[in-house]
């Protein structure tokens, strides 16, 4: 796939399979930046723990043969490692706003 004579292909099927995944990296980079505000990184080390150990775990299922390895499916593990550290940050959110009544 890689040695491809047009690339244009590839790229256009990364930025299709990687924008969404960044549209929640931008909302969840705004929720980090409320953590960090408030000193609370505690939660911000134990999201980041729980995502690599997600992504870990897709990439020893490609190292196993479970998932083929592929362009696209390297891709598909960072876009879902983002997606799913970006959904662990947010409950983290709405946990720091429900326990600290800051709404």
């Amino acid at each position: 796939m890689l040695n491809a004579g047009d690339r244009t292909a590839i790229v256009m099927e990364l930025c299709h399979v990687l924008i969404p995944c960044y549209t929640f990296f931008v909302f969840a980079s705004i929720e980090s930046a409320v953590f960090y505000g408030l000193g609370k990184i505690e939660y911000l080390a134990l999201g980041s723990f729980l995502a690599n150990l997600f992504q870990i775990s897709l990439f020893l299922c490609m190292t196993y043969g479970i998932l083929s390895q592929d362009l696209l499916v390297v891709a598909g593990i960072l876009g879902s490692s983002i997606i799913v550290g970006s959904v662990i940050r947010t409950v983290m959110y709405a946990f720091l706003i429900k326990k600290h009544s800051l709404l």
